[in-house]
């Protein structure tokens, strides 16, 4: 519809086109072709043209309302009240800067430029600060735009690719470059252990890239502050996004100074079954308890299970039963006691 529509307009203005031209140079075609022979085979002609050319418009206008259509719906509102006023204060400007040349010779040029490079400095520079122009309109609180923001322990952890995955985690996935240096920081570390974290979490980085290209953005942007997590709350503080963490202290910090944040754990506790007292299950015991005669091992989930009887399996892979547990936002521990054998 939208094809005809434009084809049928440009036909018209064409045939009038014609029509006037054959007015025009009229004593050039009647002695050829007399009266309104004349007048009909120009009408024709432009009319032609406006038919083939309108098909060529409205296809090009058509895609390019398209692509206005979907950046516009991937645009957050608040660029766009914000671009808006920007843009009018631009143009304001240029007004003011237009008055003195207005009766020069060349006034309406300069009118006409000085409109056009204000108009976009206005709308470029409100755009790329529109989320701290909000941020101060709003004094200082939190506005949010759907941006999700990763810390290092949650990309450690692993369980948000799963969320990506099967799209229960939407909007863009932000990864401050502060903290992929802290996960190169950590690969790198002479400690066993936190060189394995650093790794697992450079490993879930490059499969998050490869499942979600287009959702993911590392941001260069430098912020001040005394560690990774102060820097993080002030990420998320002048920029917009939910911390998405499983690091307990920090989410606490976070949500006291106004910060959306987003518990790995929590999540987890609300939607999986706990484990019964007498379920038996499979585990090996990597180190020693607290308490006498403890061991500790982990689930796949990385749930730390404590195992009476286990400091002289510590290696091994035993049956445990499960005698209790106890659950909350920082995590679960499950107590387990080794099974008899028969």
């Amino acid at each position: 519809m939208f094809v005809e529509l434009i084809q049928f307009l440009l036909t018209l203005i064409m045939a009038t086109v014609g029509y006037w031209v054959a007015r025009a140079f009229g004593d050039l075609v009647t002695p050829t072709y007399p009266g309104a022979l004349g007048y009909s085979l120009f009408i024709l002609l432009f009319a032609g043209i406006g038919y083939l050319g309108g098909g060529w418009v409205a296809r090009r206008l058509g895609k390019a309302v398209r692509i206005l259509d979907e950046a516009l719906a991937a645009l957050p509102g608040i660029d766009l009240i914000v671009g808006t006023f920007g843009l009018l204060v631009g143009l304001v400007i240029a007004l003011i800067v237009s008055i003195p040349f207005m009766n020069a010779p060349f006034g309406r040029i300069v009118m006409l430029v000085s409109f056009f490079v204000f108009g976009f400095l206005g709308l470029a520079l409100s755009l790329a600060k529109s989320r701290e122009i909000a941020a101060y309109l709003k004094q200082g609180r939190l506005v949010y735009f759907g941006e999700k923001v990763l810390d290092t322990s949650s990309l450690i952890d692993g369980r948000v690719i799963e969320l990506v995955r099967h799209g229960f985690l939407e909007g863009t996935i932000i990864v401050p470059e502060f903290v992929v240096r802290e996960l190169h920081t950590l690969a790198d570390s002479y400690d066993p252990d936190k060189r394995k974290k650093g790794q697992r979490g450079l490993e879930k980085l490059n499969e998050l890239r490869s499942i979600a290209e287009a959702q993911l953005l590392i941001d260069t942007r430098e912020i001040q502050g005394k560690g990774v997590d102060d820097r993080l709350i002030s990420y998320c503080l002048l920029y917009g996004g939910a911390l998405v963490s499983t690091d307990y202290n920090l989410l606490n910090v976070a949500g006291s100074m106004g910060v959306r944040t987003l518990n790995i754990n929590a999540l987890q506790m609300a939607l999986k079954e706990p484990v019964e007292a007498g379920e038996e299950l499979e585990l090996k015991i990597v180190r020693k308890g607290r308490a006498r005669d403890q061991g500790v091992g982990y689930l796949p989930d990385g749930t730390m299970v404590v195992v009476e009887g286990g400091r002289g399996h510590i290696g091994e892979t035993v049956r445990v039963v499960v005698t209790g547990m106890t659950q909350s936002p920082s995590g679960k521990v499950i107590f387990t006691r080794v099974r008899e054998s028969a």
